[in-house]
């Protein structure tokens, strides 16, 4: 009996180690499969992103962005119509914020193509500058120094509040605060598609008039209110 319970003792961790070698061979088969999968999985993933953006035209498109500046352009009206007084006197010279928007996409696209974080840097600097003062805005004082004098660009004064505009411009300077901030870390890839998300955004106001800044300020307002 005493050499039975010898002979048992010693085979236990036998067992114990038999049974972890078979789990590791499980877990390292599922492992195997699963990395075995993964390329089918990605290639139906690209396939149906693929099939969806075929599936959408730009004729599909033109109903939502239409949608989307419908709504745009009724909250910028009721604002202005709602507070009279609070807009009387104020006026926004588009053609200053053409300008901003213009040099912005070209600062940018110019750190892009150059690898330069500085110009993100000084870029990010300029816009929040700009949202603490209007007088602050260098990009602006271009216009309003040169190239308006010169009567290079016209002006294009409208009654509407700057408040929205220069929220949209402290959002765009939060952006390239933060992308300048991961460049300097060592994470580019976040750091340059924070940079493109702020071109592309600065892009569609300057072609389209869309402000998608704005519009999220309007939004804010309306929730506020109620």
């Amino acid at each position: 009996m005493r050499g039975r319970r010898r002979l048992m003792l010693h085979r236990r961790p036998n067992r114990l180690r038999t049974r972890g070698h078979r789990w590791s061979r499980r877990v390292c088969g599922y492992h195997a499969r699963v990395h075995a999968l993964l390329p089918t999985l990605r290639r139906r993933c690209w396939c149906r992103v693929i099939q969806v953006s075929i599936s959408l035209t730009p004729l599909d498109l033109f109903p939502i962005m239409n949608d989307i500046l419908l709504r745009y352009k009724r909250e910028n009206t009721m604002t202005s119509t709602n507070a009279p007084q609070a807009h009387a006197g104020t006026t926004v010279d588009h053609s200053a914020l053409r300008v901003n928007q213009a040099c912005i996409i070209a600062l940018l696209i110019a750190a892009f193509l150059f690898n330069a974080p500085i110009l993100v840097v000084i870029v990010a600097a300029v816009m929040l500058a700009g949202t603490i003062h209007p007088s602050l805005a260098a990009f602006q004082q271009l216009y309003r120094q040169i190239l308006r004098p010169l009567q290079l660009i016209r002006p294009d004064a409208r009654e509407e509040a700057g408040a929205p505009h220069r929220f949209a411009q402290g959002l765009g300077g939060a952006m390239l605060a933060i992308a300048s901030a991961a460049l300097a870390a060592g994470s580019a890839m976040l750091g340059w598609a924070l940079v493109g998300i702020v071109i592309v955004l600065a892009a569609v106001n300057l072609f389209f008039g869309f402000c998608a800044g704005c519009f999220m300020y309007f939004q804010l307002a309306r929730i506020q209110r109620r």
